[in-house]
């Protein structure tokens, strides 16, 4: 049994004939251009994932140094700050953990050209070579639309770690003012 992204996935041209026509040289522009544009994409994602690795790097030492500082706090009786380090420390491991989750782990992205595996189906679906590369034009725009989801959901997440990870004092000084540490 083949994997889903092996199997043909032909789109029939519409019945007039008419987008089919291309001046010469028009398709293979046209091809480039979608294949450029996906390839910019894939790129995009690539570029998201390093953003999203940098960022990580940044949480983990803020997780790092408010650890440190919490456990020598610890030694002595809770304190304000105290209690603003592990609330820093569990705050920036939230983040952490949500951008992990929702941004680094692996997910599939499509491929920029299609498998020969696929391409060669052709004759068995009675298709001419005109209709199916008019079918691939069409599976390369589907492709470049799925690209532009997975990248508007990583980004829109990644942005949205980074701004809570801004509004770290807000989190600490609210849980600051709601825990009273014991008097001591």
């Amino acid at each position: 049994m083949r994997p889903d992204n092996v199997k043909p996935t032909f789109r029939r041209a519409p019945e007039a004939r008419e987008e089919l026509r291309f001046e010469p040289g028009e398709y293979e522009w046209i091809e480039r251009n979608g294949i450029e544009n996906l390839k910019a994409r894939v790129a995009t994602a690539d570029t998201l994932a390093k953003e999203a690795s940098t960022t990580l790097t940044v949480l983990l030492a803020g997780i790092g140094g408010s650890l440190a500082f919490a456990g020598k706090s610890l030694e002595g009786h809770v304190t304000y700050q105290t209690v603003a380090a592990i609330t820093t420390c569990g705050w920036l491991v939230f983040l952490s953990a949500t951008l992990v989750h929702f941004c680094m782990m692996v997910r599939p992205i499509p491929t920029v050209y299609s498998q020969p595996a696929s391409l060669l189906q052709r004759k068995a679906t009675g298709a001419t070579f005109d209709d199916w590369r008019y079918g691939e034009l069409l599976n390369i725009e589907d492709r470049i639309q799925e690209v532009i989801r997975r990248n508007q959901v990583v980004a829109r997440k990644l942005n949205l770690v980074r701004s809570l990870a801004y509004l770290t004092p807000v989190a600490v000084l609210i849980v600051t003012l709601l825990i009273r540490p014991p008097a001591g």
